[in-house]
């Protein structure tokens, strides 16, 4: 049957049933008569020639009119931005979001820093399954808290991203925030435990969320701040926190002896960290996320919508070109 078609016809025919009908190159060679080796050239042959021609939609590549010009506006890598609607299914989305794109980019051998937090919790979780990768590890940025009413699920997400992502995990089992700054110096010279620090310091993809400023907050409710220190921090300006350190509007650190004695990665061996996401849902979060913004902590942000709206009333240079275009769809 090959034989009596020219090299042209049996190119289309062969490419037909493999990418069409999706038979296997064992069945197509019976089908033509001819061996599954020649099936295989005459498959790349198709390609090569642009017979076939395979396009992938990436829609994580895609990017709105509101996507592109937040991410020209903080210069960065990325922005994926979710529509609004009620307020679970608004942060299942935001999540969601950001689990497919860390998906989409981590790769064997990869460092992932992450913090802890209901945020990362919920994007580890909604992640799938990847057992194709190997050495991967995963580590803890900063200290924990542990006398909280809300559950901020340290050894759940180690143990969340060991499972999906292959890996080998990493706690850091000191709080946020320590009494003295010798405190945190025998930490972090601590043998056993300098390893971790180095592991975090050394992470090529860093997941992140922001913390706001107010009573609610964490650090605030666990009792890791005294009345003055969160008195000279409002004085100073803060908008909240990112990985444990205390951030102004501008994204630089509030308090330098407060943070001589906050067990993380430091904020300038974050910046330098290739691949920054950070994922935030709850517009109380604004001022925390437009100072991470502004001061360059994120390189990726993932959010919804009306946290832009948000982002936009503290700082209208943040504009999209043209109203029309703020949620429109997908661009041509």
């Amino acid at each position: 049957m090959a034989r009596e078609m020219g090299k042209q016809e049996l190119l289309v025919q062969v490419a037909r049933l493999y990418y069409e009908y999706d038979l296997n190159q064992n069945d197509i060679s019976k089908k033509v008569n001819l061996s599954r080796s020649y099936v295989s050239k005459l498959l790349t042959e198709a390609r090569e020639s642009g017979i076939v021609k395979i396009k992938i939609i990436d829609p994580i590549q895609e990017e709105t009119a509101l996507e592109r010009s937040v991410r020209e506006h903080f210069h960065l890598q990325k922005a994926i931005i979710v529509p609004d609607g009620q307020k679970m299914e608004q942060r299942y989305k935001v999540f969601s979001a950001a689990a497919d794109y860390l998906e989409s980019i981590i790769d064997d051998e990869d460092i992932l820093g992450y913090v802890w937090g209901e945020t990362i919790y919920e994007c580890a979780s909604i992640m799938r399954q990847m057992d194709g990768l190997g050495g991967v590890t995963t580590v803890q940025m900063c200290g924990g808290v542990t006398n909280t009413s809300q559950r901020v699920f340290v050894s759940e997400i180690s143990q969340l991203f060991s499972r999906k992502l292959n890996s080998f995990g990493y706690e850091l089992p000191f709080p946020a925030v320590t009494s003295m700054k010798s405190v945190k110096n025998s930490i972090e010279n601590e043998p056993s435990l300098r390893k971790i620090y180095e592991l975090a310091e050394k992470a090529n993809i860093m997941l992140m969320t922001t913390g706001g400023w107010h009573d609610r907050t964490t650090l605030i409710r666990s009792g890791y701040l005294t009345d003055d220190e969160i008195r000279h921090l409002n004085e100073k300006g803060a908008v909240g926190d990112i990985a444990a350190h205390f951030i102004d509007a501008k994204g630089n650190v509030c308090d330098p002896d407060l943070d001589e004695r906050t067990v993380s990665v430091p904020l300038d061996t974050i910046k330098n960290c290739p691949i920054r996401i950070g994922v935030v849902a709850g517009t109380d979060k604004a001022k925390s996320t437009l100072g991470a913004l502004r001061g360059g902590i994120f390189s990726v942000l993932i959010t919804h919508e009306s946290m832009i709206e948000e982002i936009q009333k503290l700082d209208p240079s943040v504009r999209s070109a043209r109203n029309k275009d703020k949620y429109s769809g997908k661009d041509s």
